[in-house]
């Protein structure tokens, strides 16, 4: 299974000791998309990491639009199965558009 994770986190975090785990033990195939201000250097190097997480632009729909078709090609690319939005991340708003099942985890 391929996972692409949403998420804002720097470490530690437990979301970040999260992923490893699934990708080194359980052999998830993980795909990480973080802002391109966060801390990145604590993933395994099995975890594909994308520094290219953005807000969603309300008011300018080309560039919301643009945004999607980025996410969309890196997720087919990959052969992404779910798309995990953790932490109530913003960037839930972009599930609908992904074309693949998403879930939104809260804490």
């Amino acid at each position: 299974m391929t996972v692409a994770y949403f998420a804002n986190h720097n470490y530690p975090s437990h979301d970040i000791k999260w992923i490893n785990y699934l990708a080194v033990e359980l052999k998830i195939i993980a795909i990480v998309f973080l802002r391109p201000d966060s801390e990145r250097d604590h993933f395994n190097s099995q975890v594909t990491v994308y520094p290219i997480l953005k807000s969603m632009p309300v008011l300018n729909s080309l560039n919301r639009w643009r945004i999607i078709k980025e996410y969309r090609i890196i997720l087919g690319q990959h052969k992404v199965d779910l798309a995990h939005f953790m932490g109530g991340e913003l960037k839930c708003q972009y599930g609908p558009f992904l074309g693949k099942p998403f879930i939104t985890i809260t804490r």
